[in-house]
């Protein structure tokens, strides 16, 4: 991470995260005769029952439902008429050519969450890019300005569906390991497609994963991108501690 701003010479710069028991803990302070409920995969695993959640907030005995993306997903109760969405951000700058696009879809699947009464809806998001062309789309509605702007990004970039995407995840208890396998499979996948003379395909990373270890076992990943890519690696035998993803959703 840089120690100083790169446009601004400035110097504070920290890495931000704000969880759902922070913003609870923040929601009572500024509203204390308010009931807040929580929901979340912890809350959840703690024995917070989802059912009995929403039946709180439908019948009003809770007034502020704090959560993560879960609570944006198909949550269809007529008194919410205010929906915050806090530090709109953390989905932007994920290396993945899609992230605007998920940010975009996700404000917009919140948004939606307000006013579906008779009451009308108000959506307030939190950012430290206002500017950035997802979260002003979004702030629209404006699908059409969010498919004009990343389909032209995708067009400079090479990205689909201007070409192929193969995704590869190397996965080990060791690190070391995972970056080793990462690492000679994309010396081979280079060599290989510079033997058949293929400019028009790219071997992109090692990268590690994000998050970088999942339950025990490290992750590090490359990207294929190109023309005919099943054909390139048809044949080849990959390691077997990998997954390789075809047209992939994620590229993290």
């Amino acid at each position: 991470m840089p120690r100083t701003c790169p446009a601004c010479g400035g110097a504070h710069i920290r890495q931000l995260g704000v969880g759902t028991q922070r913003v609870v803990e923040e929601v009572m302070t500024l509203l204390p005769d308010a009931t807040v409920d929580r929901l979340d995969a912890d809350a959840t695993r703690s024995g917070h029952d989802t059912e009995n959640t929403m039946d709180r907030l439908t019948s009003g005995d809770t007034q502020v439902l704090v959560g993560t993306q879960m609570v944006a997903k198909g949550l269809d109760i007529p008194n919410v008429t205010l929906v915050g969405v806090v530090l709109a951000d953390i989905g932007l700058y994920m290396p993945d050519f899609r992230a605007g696009e998920r940010v975009f879809g996700l404000l917009c699947q919140v948004a939606g969450r307000a006013g579906r009464g008779e009451d009308i809806g108000r959506v307030v998001i939190q950012t430290y890019n206002p500017e950035h062309y997802a979260v002003q789309a979004a702030a629209a509605q404006d699908y059409s300005a969010l498919y004009e702007y990343e389909i032209d990004a995708r067009r400079e970039t090479a990205s689909p569906p201007f070409n192929e995407m193969v995704h590869v995840v190397f996965q080990d208890r060791n690190d070391d390991q995972a970056l080793r396998l990462a690492t000679e499979t994309g010396w081979i996948l280079t060599q290989r497609a510079e033997a058949q003379g293929l400019t028009d395909i790219e071997v992109i990373g090692p990268a590690p994963g994000m998050p970088s270890r999942i339950r025990g076992r490290y992750r590090w990943h490359l990207s294929l991108r190109g023309p005919r890519l099943l054909a390139f690696i048809e044949g080849m035998e990959f390691p077997g501690a990998c997954t390789i993803d075809v047209d992939p959703v994620h590229v993290v």
